[in-house]
């Protein structure tokens, strides 16, 4: 029913595309005990009541090692859960998903990730509700993989410690300005400036880490980010960082195998999807 997500780059205006890897929802006649994020979106819909019937299956956004893959599977419950309860694919829905989804997150995130699941496809929008603007897909000369980074991560417990650095909102601050010079370099089709974005991108993030004491470049995102650069393309963690999976973007796709081989990292398995939210036959 649902789609997963990975965010390019943040910041109060963000890019945020969807991936083919779905979660499903379901009645179920068993009632079971529902996770935070569920229980707080049917609260948000007004019908908890139900919520200890419905189920979520989040089975793709896990390695078969049961390792958490970072893909947004929580905003693929939250989504999935209002518009199951509501039974309709609306504003309403997607607002109600949000209400949830910060009730459950103790109010850290912008939304974004919640809108990219509800509409599908590559947008960029500012701190949700607000307007979305649908971006293309990756063109011909820019070419994207994603790496696991052999761990996962709590992207609520990194902003908060990253929130009480002295440096968060002067860095957070240029991450905005390099994202919205991104996200226009990447609408007028410009490869080579958009990389440069998602380079400056990434340092910042490091640098935020270093300040703020918190690896958000962790040792394998420093390896990938090493390797990567060698061969012409450039990195960033996606979301917060910590873990999760990387983004690598270069105009060669040959090179991707090649940098799997070198990092030992594993390239997953992942494509860009449009279709959103939906309800299956």
């Amino acid at each position: 029913m649902l789609l997963g997500e990975y965010a390019v780059l943040a910041g109060s205006r963000a890019m945020v595309s969807s991936v083919n890897r779905y979660a499903t929802v379901q009645w179920s006649s068993r009632p079971k005990k529902s996770s935070l994020v569920l229980s707080s979106v049917a609260d948000a819909c007004d019908n908890s009541k139900y919520k200890d019937h419905i189920t979520v299956d989040t089975r793709n956004f896990y390695r078969a090692d049961g390792q958490k893959l970072g893909i947004g599977s929580s905003a693929a419950v939250a989504v999935g859960t209002s518009v199951f309860l509501r039974q309709q694919r609306d504003s309403l829905a997607l607002e109600s998903a949000l209400q949830g989804h910060r009730t459950a997150s103790n109010g850290i995130g912008s939304g974004v990730d919640l809108a990219s699941v509800f509409h599908g496809g590559v947008i960029a929008a500012s701190v949700q509700p607000s307007a979305i603007e649908r971006l293309s897909s990756f063109f011909e000369d820019l070419h994207l993989a994603v790496f696991y980074l052999e761990k996962s991560a709590s992207t609520k417990s990194m902003v908060a410690r990253c929130q009480r650095s002295e440096q968060w909102h002067s860095l957070t601050n240029e991450m905005s300005s390099v994202s919205s010079v991104g996200i226009e370099a990447y609408k007028n089709r410009q490869s080579g400036d958009f990389m440069q974005s998602v380079q400056e991108y990434g340092n910042l993030m490091r640098s935020l880490g270093k300040a703020a004491n918190v690896p958000i470049y962790t040792a394998q995102m420093e390896r990938l980010s090493h390797c990567v650069e060698r061969h012409g393309g450039v990195s960033k963690p996606s979301g917060a960082g910590g873990g999760d999976v990387a983004l690598v973007f270069s105009e060669s796709a040959e090179s991707f195998d090649t940098i799997a081989h070198e990092t030992g990292l594993e390239k997953l398995d992942l494509q860009l999807d449009t279709l959103g939210t939906h309800f299956l036959d």
